[in-house]
């Protein structure tokens, strides 16, 4: 698994300060930071939060930091404000308190299971009830694709290219933002990712795995009605021959599939955190 690490871009943003500062903490020792073979700096998440504790005075322009001293003593639960600050358009708001939670040391994976998963649901949920609108439903979701997006740059570019995976809707299936979840775990992960795209037929996956190659299918299903049985049993022969494992995620699956233990060659889970452990034995 990459460490996750920070640049003095990044760090000058998060302490509002410009970035020769950042090197010059460095360069006395202040703030403690890895050299690439490059000569680039990248500061971990533990070096990061080393410098905080030591220099406290240092952090005091950053809301960022003050949102960490805030959250860093609580435990992840704070979904309702992130749900309030992009309903009310405070998207940039909204990326600092996801921000901070990151780095009062939370993984990607637990922001993504306590935070974007439940406010998704509340958006599906408050549409359902013609609460909010189409047009509300959409730029909250749109913001939340950026939040995940924002995050690849903390991740590393140790990509394993002998570790391909494709990723996909299945049929019936038009929700983007799994995709972007599962990208942003598998890349952290060192895995060389394929995207697809929402709606996928078999015959599509088909040839996507003959042209790629992979060591495993990611296959999300959310919302649709339908159980692709057929499909199913047809991507699990594929599996076979190909010698490739299928994850299975969301919730739209059956509750048979949902039951059923994790096998050789599938298996779906409930949680991202839960898949990121299987990915770091794996």
């Amino acid at each position: 698994m990459q460490i996750m690490h920070f640049t003095p871009p990044q760090l000058s943003e998060i302490f509002q300060v410009n970035e020769t500062t950042i090197k010059r903490w460095i360069w006395k020792g202040k703030l403690k930071a890895n050299t690439t073979n490059g000569g680039h700096y990248r500061v971990t998440n533990e070096q990061l939060q080393d410098f905080i504790r030591l220099y406290p005075q240092l952090s005091i322009n950053s809301y960022i930091i003050r949102r960490y001293n805030n959250e860093k003593e609580k435990n992840v639960n704070g979904w309702e404000e992130y749900y309030k600050l992009i309903l009310n358009n405070k998207h940039k708001e909204a990326f600092i308190l996801l921000q901070s939670v990151y780095i009062s040391g939370n993984n990607i994976s637990i922001i993504i299971d306590e935070y974007i998963v439940p406010v998704l649901w509340k958006i599906g949920f408050e549409y359902s009830k013609g609460s909010i609108s189409i047009y509300e439903e959409h730029r909250m979701s749109f913001r939340i694709n950026e939040h995940l997006a924002r995050f690849e740059q903390f991740v590393g570019s140790n990509i394993q290219k002998n570790k391909k995976v494709i990723l996909l809707c299945a049929k019936g299936e038009n929700h983007m933002i799994p995709l972007q979840m599962l990208n942003l775990i598998l890349s952290k992960n060192n895995r060389d990712t394929h995207v697809l795209g929402i709606n996928i037929s078999y015959e599509e996956l088909e040839k996507a795995v003959s042209d790629i190659k992979p060591n495993m299918i990611c296959i999300t299903k959310s919302y649709t009605e339908d159980n692709p049985k057929k499909y199913l049993e047809k991507t699990i022969i594929l599996a076979k021959k190909y010698k490739m494992f299928i994850a299975l995620g969301g919730s739209g699956w059956s509750v048979d599939i949902k039951k059923a233990p994790i096998g050789k060659y599938i298996g779906w889970f409930d949680s991202m955190i839960n898949f990121e452990k299987f990915l770091i034995k794996k």
